[in-house]
């Protein structure tokens, strides 16, 4: 037991001290070869994982000072309150009135989102419509989508119809 509990002070004090750290970084600390020990040592702790860099990065849950939609940025390494890189895409398109094409989500995610989108849509999670020339990606609701058509602009890209 003393043992477990130095293990889960010495990867606490470490992401305190650092912020965040990927993987091989935290063995490293403890001394460990063994992912499961890292997982077994964060776990009581709570913590969360970027969605940029594919996820290598992790935090302590309560390090990131989210801003208002909910993204923290760390030495460019992003984390967001909504999860992994799919569910923050997705929460950015549900809450986007006239919807969002991957080039006005990715400023936003700074990260790059075509794929994202594409597997959200193939997974019956978000709509996308073609509008012009441009896909727009949009939330399952049909009213949303309704309105996402009716009020839709895209800096000039595409206007009502």
């Amino acid at each position: 037991m003393g043992r477990r509990e130095f293990g889960q002070d010495a990867v606490q004090s470490f992401l305190q001290s650092r912020k965040i750290a990927t993987l091989e970084e935290l063995k490293k600390a403890l001394g460990s070869s063994s992912t499961m020990t890292v997982f077994r040592r964060l776990k009581p702790l709570g913590y969360q994982t970027s969605y940029s860099h594919r996820g290598k990065y992790y935090t302590l849950a309560g390090t990131p000072r989210f801003d208002q939609q909910g993204l923290w940025d760390y030495d460019g390494v992003w984390f967001s309150q909504h999860g992994n890189l799919l569910s923050t895409s997705k929460w950015f398109v549900d809450a986007a009135d006239a919807g969002l094409t991957a080039t006005e989500l990715q400023p936003m995610l700074h990260v790059e989102v075509k794929e994202p989108l594409l597997q959200l849509y193939r997974q019956k999670r978000i709509e996308r419509k073609k509008i012009e020339d441009l896909y727009v990606y949009l939330a399952r609701d049909p009213g949303q989508q309704r309105s996402a058509v009716r009020t839709g602009k895209r800096h000039g890209s595409w206007v009502n119809r």
